[in-house]
């Protein structure tokens, strides 16, 4: 195994370790605001109708959506410190695509 297949097997468990722990957190805070939802059910404390469960399901939902966008990030800071410039003008337009698809997006509301 030469240097350069190490690194790129470097980069790759970076990648996957990123989308291994963002799913994780995602799920967790998911199950979190479930579980706010369905303690606040049975629960009538007034901490529970100040901060409804669906708002922390929505930040997991969020968060699972931004995976994708986080792992573009990180790719494009890795082919830039390669300096594969090609990969990484590829990344910066998804991402510029991404970006101005969301920003046009909250123009229509």
């Amino acid at each position: 195994m030469n240097g350069k297949t190490s690194a790129l097997q470097a980069q790759e468990r970076q990648i996957a370790a990123l989308l291994f722990f963002g799913t994780r957190l995602a799920s967790a805070v998911i199950g979190a605001g479930l579980a706010w939802q369905v303690l606040g059910s049975y629960l009538h404390a007034p901490a529970f109708k100040q901060f409804s469960g669906g708002t922390i399901i929505t930040l997991g939902i969020g968060i699972f959506i931004g995976l994708p966008i986080v792992r573009l990030l990180l790719m494009l800071v890795m082919l830039l410190r390669e300096r594969d410039y090609p990969l990484s003008l590829v990344a910066a337009i998804v991402l510029g695509i991404i970006f101005s698809a969301a920003l046009a997006g909250l123009r229509m509301h």
